[in-house]
């Protein structure tokens, strides 16, 4: 008989392939697994949950999207598992509002819980999750059409205190009050993501935020950002920090307002990541109020929001330390990236450019020049580039790379990547979809050059 195994964390997500039988023989050989994550695994069954759940001290399992999640399943987990931890599920549409109560009465433990798409999901859930959690500290909420401003009230009221981290998205439920209900004044709050979210105003928006003095990340898509909802985003990001610092340096500050100066520090937040991905932005101008407020920005979003040349810069002016940023599908052109390059050049570790039309190859000398720190590297689409050779003898320092649609790669450029091991040492990830001149025979020989690095190549 084979031997158990001391396995306590097992991660599967991914595992298309993957059967029954596999999570039953890994819940009898490892008896100790604690954590376990088996997300985009669409043979999955209930049958094997089961044989997990009555062998396993679980405090952590992330299902992802599992439409065929019953009852039976999550009245098990509530009995077997009660020091459960963490509990992510999507799309179980079968599982009743009495199991979920179950649940989080049989498991006060929860700290870490995500109920995404689950119309069935009400305010009675809501308020379990109130009555019975002693410290929740993550909550994404999704899709839940059935909740109302009172279950969002009684949940702030007794858990608004301690959590960290808050996600919601497309809750048409949520308006101003609810938002207010959750943020209560003072929160520990860390990351906050609003998606979709249409019925929460920018007045809302400013004063929710003003709430969350030590906020680091900072989600808004698919909202449309007028010159006023900005001012008053900005607003409520500088509030927070005032707010944060009034206790510990009251009479200085009030000398500073009686006399009509303002705290420097009083003007800047925490912010370190901020997404606007999908929003729609009328004034590219008033971004600097944003951006002025954030001076600490390492990462940000603006895929797909059309900014161009005038916000990128407006970004480096203000925000200097940034290694992560993301301009796919903008307007930004030649001049706004050569800026970026030239401010923020030596911190930058990621930079996504796909779509970017009006990029060309003027941009690539001072990207292979001035990045000595670059990972990651998208210039997918961005059909004006030609000539990628100085990306290779430079930048050293990827690990992927993505030059999906660039019609000029032909084998001649591939061979250098096979010929010389020094050429991109660190490169794990290549992909070159649509580029249909590389020809099969290269790609192989690629592969036999780079085993440890993943190639996708697709003519298609």
């Amino acid at each position: 008989m084979p031997a158990r195994l001391a396995l306590q964390s097992l991660d599967l997500s991914g595992c298309s392939r993957i059967e029954d039988e596999a999570l039953v023989w890994a819940s009898w050989a490892c008896p100790g697994l604690a954590r376990v994550k088996l997300t985009k695994m669409p043979l999955l069954t209930n049958k094997a949950l089961h044989y997990l759940i009555d062998n396993c001290p679980l405090r952590s399992l992330k299902l992802g999207k599992f439409s065929e999640l019953d009852d039976a399943t999550v009245h098990r987990l509530a009995l077997n598992c009660p020091e459960l931890e963490q509990f992510e599920v999507t799309m179980a549409k079968k599982v009743s509002i009495p199991a979920m109560v179950n649940l989080m009465q049989c498991c006060p433990s929860l700290s870490v819980i995500t109920l995404s798409y689950m119309p069935q999901i009400d305010d009675s859930v809501l308020q379990a999750m109130a009555t019975h959690l002693t410290s929740p500290k993550s909550l994404k909420l999704s899709a839940l059409y059935r909740t109302s401003e009172a279950g969002f009230a009684s949940l702030g009221s007794s858990i608004g205190a301690t959590l960290n981290a808050l996600h919601l998205e497309a809750c048409e439920r949520i308006n101003d009050a609810s938002l207010s209900a959750l943020l209560v004044p003072g929160n520990n709050v860390r990351i906050l993501h609003l998606k979709d979210c249409k019925s929460i105003s920018a007045a809302g928006l400013g004063l929710a935020l003003s709430h969350c003095p030590n906020l680091i990340t900072f989600t808004l898509s698919k909202v449309l950002l007028s010159p006023i909802t900005i001012k008053q985003i900005a607003d409520g990001l500088c509030g927070s920090q005032s707010k944060s610092e009034g206790s510990s340096s009251s009479s200085s500050n009030s000398t500073n307002l009686a006399s009509g100066a303002t705290s420097s520090r009083s003007l800047a937040c925490n912010l370190t990541s901020l997404d606007l991905s999908w929003c729609k932005i009328t004034s590219e101008a008033s971004l600097e109020h944003i951006f002025r407020a954030c001076p600490s920005l390492t990462s940000i979003d603006l895929n797909e929001t059309r900014i161009g040349d005038r916000g990128v810069n407006l970004l480096v002016q203000r925000c200097p330390l940034l290694e992560h940023v993301n301009l796919s599908s903008t307007k930004v052109s030649d001049e706004g990236v050569l800026n970026l390059l030239s401010s923020c050049g030596h911190s930058l570790k990621y930079l996504k450019l796909s779509g970017c039309w009006k990029v060309s190859d003027i941009i690539i000398p001072k990207l292979a020049s001035s990045t000595p720190s670059l990972r990651y590297l998208n210039l997918g689409w961005v059909t004006k580039i030609t000539h990628v050779r100085p990306i290779y003898v430079h930048c050293h320092t990827l690990n992927t790379l993505v030059l999906d649609g660039i019609r000029a790669l032909k084998d001649d450029i591939i061979f250098p990547l096979i010929q010389h091991a020094d050429t991109l040492p660190n490169l794990s990830h290549l992909q070159i979809n649509g580029c249909s001149d590389i020809s099969s025979s290269a790609i192989f020989q690629l592969r036999l050059a780079r085993p440890g690095c993943v190639i996708i190549h697709s003519q298609k």
